[in-house]
């Protein structure tokens, strides 16, 4: 596993032992970090700690996550806090936890970050949070002229499971409601269809 040391939500101080870092996509300066290697749970489920942030969206009484990648400082906390404020629920914030089981990959925080939240500007504060939820979607977080106009249908893996992607600039005014859009169409497995 990796080692958490003292400033958990910088991450200068998360270290990766393997030395794992995956590139996220062809246009986006962006890029994964996997802060701790995949471990076996058993003969069908994976488990991946990795460097993000985790959101989900109520869908009658199940919720649909997202996890939200990119570079230290790109609005990845920022975004979460506006989705939040609006109805979504935090999941994880600076790590998320992936579990993989029969194709399906969940999303949780670690026992130590769990309904902890960081807020520019005024700190870690705890909020409402989900034990656990479905990732549907992974969105990278990028500038906007890294941002194709039309893309292409992509997909990342997760824990070994391929998760539909979507590229989005955080800061835009539109962000949130196209992540919920985007959250949506994942979710009913239209997404990959129409990029």
């Amino acid at each position: 596993m990796g080692t958490l040391v003292p400033g958990a939500f910088d991450d200068g101080y998360i270290t990766t032992p393997v030395g794992l870092i995956v590139p996220m996509g062809k246009n986006c300066r962006a890029r994964r970090e996997v802060v701790a290697s995949p471990q076996r749970l058993g003969q069908n489920c994976v488990m991946t700690l990795i460097h993000g942030t985790s959101v989900a969206f109520a869908d009658g009484d199940q919720w649909s996550a997202v996890v939200l990648q990119g570079p230290s400082g790109v609005g990845k906390s920022d975004l979460a806090l506006r989705l939040i404020d609006n109805g979504a629920r935090l999941v994880a914030d600076d790590q998320v936890a992936l579990a993989a089981l029969d194709g399906r990959v969940t999303a949780s925080a670690p026992k130590r970050l769990s309904g902890l939240l960081e807020v520019r500007g005024l700190g870690i504060v705890e909020r409402p949070y989900l034990e656990t939820a479905n990732v549907v979607l992974v969105c990278e977080l990028c500038v906007p002229e890294d941002i194709a106009r039309m893309p292409e249908a992509e997909t990342v893996r997760l824990a070994g499971v391929a998760v539909s992607l979507l590229r989005l600039a955080p800061f835009e005014n539109s962000a949130p409601a196209k992540l919920r859009l985007g959250v949506d169409l994942a979710r009913r497995g239209i997404l990959a269809r129409n990029l």
